[in-house]
């Protein structure tokens, strides 16, 4: 294998660009879209199928090991290049050639043109050093096999692509190199070659005769010396040698060729390396050689709970060969129109000893929950059948116009004794329930951003709504009350009467402090409760977490509550800031939330002036939600006359005996 001089790259030196993208790409997007769709009627169809491919980003990223780059082209682990996507913007002289050899850019340092109207991006300074380079020097170094995908949008396809990404083979880096462009800027590109030779391409339009693959030896580039900085390179363009040791004073010295008359030589081009597989990890190891392309279905060792991190990858569909996310709870369902291949999920259920050793080692391992000083010394307490309650004012730390004394909302953290969590319905039975129920009841990942589209993404948490239809950024059927589990309607029973019981409290203390000078009590907070009406259930895997957000939503009333079932978890809070950047807006307040914790915010001002999140320690969780939807903020009257009819508590749950009674099939 014989590489280009390159200069290793010193662990000080600049990674590279920023990663934020140019508002004007969406517009040369548009632009580039517009085009493939032209290009692609005169395209004729591929002679044959993809080995793997995906409608979607996030199949493509979740399903293949060898691809995770789910904002970039390449996939860098461990330091190392192992996937690569090829698709709408090439530089100069990319090129994907039927007899095994790809060329194409390291990425980096070019942004969309002003007014762009073709697939085409200006280079707007040097590459520098990014992180692409560095992984692709590793994976040139360790012969890394790499897996190498073409997304529709990639004018380099003779023929029209089938899917939005399709696998093409895999490939290893014979050569890095720099070239410079017409205004002086550096960049990095590399040539690939097939891993396996005997492999035929099945992209080359239908009926094409691709020729034989030269062998090894047949070309071999020449090799220079520069005069000046006496480095060797190769002459990879038919035109002229020139030195490729960037750092030399000579480097891309072209003459009298132009930049964009340059073509890459033929013993370049059919220069042949042969494979002999991946360095072995330890000395005197078994080189590696690269897996099927198609991953084999996931598996659940001995031991596993079932929502191990691990086994929230997607599929590669063995039916159809396409890429689908783990969007069920009960297991993997190919999103295949037609297809309908289902490869259903064994969870073992998780004993509550186990959820108590996970909660002990987050007691160790975490800090003292975080106090802003002005919330700290105004709490109360309570005890009330079977919880200790703490209750205590949130207070206005909006940015821009901070009232440290105005309490805008409060928080009332129950915390139930271990007799009422292992009581008949209590936590411990809801938690074994709720398990069987995520399976019966489907509960899903559904679209959070562009839905339907190949860039759809979809949440971290799988989700089920019951009772009046709750409209938040993801769309969520609901099921009626009637149709809920018993376990459901008790949490909602529970959240109901744990709301009451705050307020009731809060009302006391809080006009006790304000009566003490120590706070003053906001406008908009009322001492009243509105029953809940709506019942959002997630379910959480190992590591899941739902990311900084409020529930300010218009349609609400002023009380949230939720239920905690499960691995135990953090929930923040932080104060918004008004058009300024959020890093480093860290949380003022901090909540530890046990198996079975109820956590109620009343006051409508709490959206409004905070943000909160919840981060898990644990491999499974459940977490319950109510809400109130106000009916007169619904938009017609058929919204109205559902939200009341899905909302209605049926019968059954009116039951004196409801709470501490079996549970009852649903109507």
């Amino acid at each position: 294998m014989a590489a280009v001089v390159v200069k290793r790259v010193a662990s000080s030196e600049t990674i590279g660009p920023s990663s934020k993208r140019s508002r004007k790409s969406g517009g040369a997007r548009r632009v580039l879209k517009s085009l493939v769709n032209e290009r692609a009627v005169l395209l004729p169809e591929p002679r044959g199928s993809p080995p793997v491919w995906a409608d979607k980003r996030q199949g493509l990223c979740s399903a293949l090991p060898y691809y995770k780059g789910y904002q970039s082209g390449g996939y860098i682990s461990g330091n190392v290049l192992m996937g690569s996507l090829l698709d709408g913007f090439p530089a100069e002289r990319d090129l994907v050639d039927p007899n095994g050899v790809i060329i194409m850019n390291i990425g980096g340092g070019r942004d969309v043109a002003e007014g762009a109207t073709s697939n085409t991006r200006e280079r707007q300074r040097d590459q520098g050093c990014p992180l692409m380079l560095r992984g692709s020097l590793r994976a040139l170094s360790k012969n890394q096999y790499i897996g190498i995908m073409v997304g529709e949008m990639s004018p380099l396809m003779p023929s029209k692509m089938p899917h939005a990404y399709n696998v093409l083979d895999w490939y290893f880096i014979t050569d890095i190199w720099a070239e410079k462009d017409v205004n002086g800027f550096k960049f990095w590109k590399m040539k690939l070659e097939i891993v396996n030779p005997e492999n035929e391409p099945w992209w080359v339009p239908a009926g094409t005769t691709v020729s034989p693959s030269p062998r090894p030896g047949d070309y071999e580039a020449p090799i220079q010396h520069c005069e000046v900085c006496r480095k060797p390179s190769k002459q990879i363009f038919s035109q002229t040698w020139t030195c490729l040791n960037y750092p030399c004073s000579a480097f891309f010295n072209l003459g009298d060729v132009k930049f964009a008359d340059l073509k890459y030589s033929k013993k370049f081009l059919k220069e042949r390396t042969t494979y002999i597989g991946k360095d072995p990890e330890v000395a005197g190891g078994a080189r590696e050689f690269p897996p099927s392309l198609v991953p084999t279905l996931p598996t659940i060792a001995e031991g596993d709970a079932g929502t191990e991190k691990h086994l929230k990858q997607g599929l590669v569909c063995p039916r159809c060969f396409g890429c689908s996310p783990r969007s069920h709870w009960a297991g993997w369902f190919c999103d295949t129109p037609g297809c309908g291949f289902k490869f259903e999920s064994t969870m073992r259920p998780i004993a509550i000893s186990e959820i108590d050793n996970s909660t002990i080692r987050m007691s160790f391992e975490n800090r003292k929950p975080k106090r802003h000083e002005g919330m700290v010394g105004i709490s109360s307490s309570f005890s009330t059948e079977g919880y200790e309650v703490t209750v205590t004012p949130l207070l206005d730390l909006l940015n821009g116009e901070p009232n440290p004394k105005r309490a805008v909302g409060i928080l009332a953290h129950f915390r139930p004794s271990g007799e009422t969590r292992a009581a008949l319905n209590g936590a411990d039975d809801s938690f074994q329930d709720l398990h069987e129920h995520a399976t019966k009841d489907d509960w899903m990942r559904l679209p959070v951003r562009h839905k339907g589209g190949k860039s759809e993404i979809i949440t971290s948490h799988f989700a089920q709504n019951y009772g009046a239809q709750y409209k938040y950024v993801v769309s969520v059927a609901s099921k009626s009350f009637s149709d809920a589990p018993d376990t459901v309607l008790r949490a909602l029973l529970r959240m109901r009467w744990a709301g009451k019981q705050a307020i009731d409290h809060a009302e006391k203390s809080v006009k006790e402090l304000e009566g003490n000078g120590k706070v003053e009590v906001a406008q908009s907070l009322e001492f009243s409760f509105v029953e809940f009406n709506e019942l959002l259930a997630l379910g959480y895997f190992e590591d899941d977490k739902i990311n900084w957000h409020d529930d300010g939503e218009d349609t609400l009333g002023p009380t949230v509550a939720t239920i905690s079932l499960g691995s135990p978890s953090t929930m923040s809070f932080r104060p918004k800031l008004k058009g300024k950047d959020k890093k480093g807006n860290n949380s003022v307040f901090d909540l530890h939330l046990f198996h079975g914790d109820i956590v109620v915010m009343h006051g409508t001002d709490i959206h409004r002036c905070y943000e909160h999140r919840v981060i898990p320690h644990g491999k499974r969780r459940f977490a319950l939600t109510s809400r109130h939807i106000s009916l007169d903020k619904l938009d017609t009257d058929e919204d109205r006359r559902l939200a009341q009819e899905l909302g209605a508590i049926p019968e059954r749950a009116l039951h004196p005996d409801f709470l501490t009674g079996p549970n009852q099939p649903t109507a």
